[in-house]
């Protein structure tokens, strides 16, 4: 799993960017960054969502510092979760 922080990411462009999980249950499981918290944006708080447990329509709230970047990214304009998990299956 690779080692960098979301952090370095910033807010303007990480929506679509594939990450993984580096704490709690659901940790080394990749995910996509579906949108940014707002009320809580500085504590860092963003939306995951991965297709299967935590949908888009019911994304997951995580800290960026529990997350770590990939590099890739996912185009969300008309996707919906069974294609969400059918590119996240390739990590």
């Amino acid at each position: 799993m690779p080692d960098k922080s979301m952090t370095l990411c910033g807010f303007a462009g990480c929506i679509g960017t594939v990450v993984y999980s580096a704490a709690g249950r659901d940790k080394k499981r990749p995910f996509v960054i579906v949108g940014v918290c707002e009320e809580r944006r500085d504590e860092g708080m963003v939306y995951i969502a991965d297709g299967k447990l935590h949908t888009l329509a019911s994304p997951k709230l995580k800290k960026l510092k529990h997350l770590r970047f990939c590099g890739d990214r996912v185009e969300l304009c008309g996707a919906d979760d069974g294609k969400l998990r059918e590119y996240l299956k390739s990590y």
